[in-house]
Parts: structure tokens; sequence; C-alpha cells
């Protein structure tokens, strides 16, 4: 990783930190054993990443950072009534991320899911389109299609992140 993120991650009620960042052109999480690497507070993190100068980072190369899922899986649980679009596009990242460190299925590309991943991303970074704002209209279908998503997202947080 050039440079790297303790990244505290807020889900199913409860806060986990994971160290993330880029390797080479890809978004990765610390794994050991195939496992992914956690800890209670990102100050634990940060203290581990440069005690063991991870990729050559010391202290002052790794930032500290939070997403929060809860909206999202409020979402998921029928609590919230319109789809959170930042916690949406983050769960979603974050668990193809997680995903891929650990070289777990997943399953989040095709027509629709594309479709509903450009519009989530045009929501939170409107002028990567030229856009001042977008706010995206679903589709049934769309809906859906983020759900299941979603769902497999949170599963994977769950089933990687214990």
């Amino acid at each position: 990783m050039e440079r790297g993120e303790a990244l505290t991650l807020r889900f199913d009620d409860r806060e986990v930190t994971v160290f993330w960042g880029p390797v080479g052109d890809v978004d990765r999480v610390a794994v050991r054993d195939g496992r992914v690497l956690t800890w209670s507070s990102p100050d634990d993190c940060v203290s581990d990443a440069a005690r063991h100068a991870w990729r050559g980072l010391g202290d002052d190369d790794i930032g500290r950072s939070a997403m929060d899922f809860g909206p999202a899986q409020d979402w998921l649980r029928g609590r919230r009534p319109a789809l959170p679009t930042e916690s949406a596009l983050n769960l979603w990242n974050t668990a193809k991320d997680v995903a891929d460190s650990v070289d777990a299925p997943w399953r989040d590309r095709g027509p629709t899911a594309d479709r509903c991943y450009r519009k989530l991303f045009a929501a939170n970074v409107p002028w990567v389109f030229e856009l001042e704002a977008y706010r995206p209209r679903w589709l049934a279908a769309e809906l859906r299609c983020v759900r299941t998503v979603l769902g497999r997202a949170v599963h994977v947080l769950r089933s990687e992140l214990g």
C-alpha cells in the first residue's frame, strides 16, 4: 500500500477498524492468513501499522476515517423509506474491497447493477459527470438490484469481519 487508512466501519450497531488502502490500482484491506485484520480502535490500527512499518508507512502516513453503514442497513430493514446513497455506495465499495482482499466471491456486475452503481456514484460525486447535483430516480427493478447487492455486502462484512 502506498498510503493507508485506519478505516472504522459502523455496521450492525458496532464499530470495527480495518487497515485500508491502494495496492497498485486496486483498494484492499490488510489480511493475514486469509482473514481480514481488525482492531477495536483506529489508534490500535495505526499503532500496529506503524510498528510493523507496513509498506514503509509511519504514523504520519496513515489517515483515519469512518464509514457508517447503519443508514443503508436501516433501508434494507425497511426502517428508512429513501435509499441513503452515500451509505449505500460506501457499503457496496467496501464489501467489494473486503471480498477482493480475501478472494471471496463478489457478484455486483450486470446491466442493471452497473446502472445502479453509476446512479449511486453520480449521486455522491456529481462533478465527475459535470453536474452540480444528481438525485437518482429509481425503477423498481433497480431498487431490487440495489437491495440484493447491499444484502450480499452485509453478508460479506459479517462473514469476513466477524
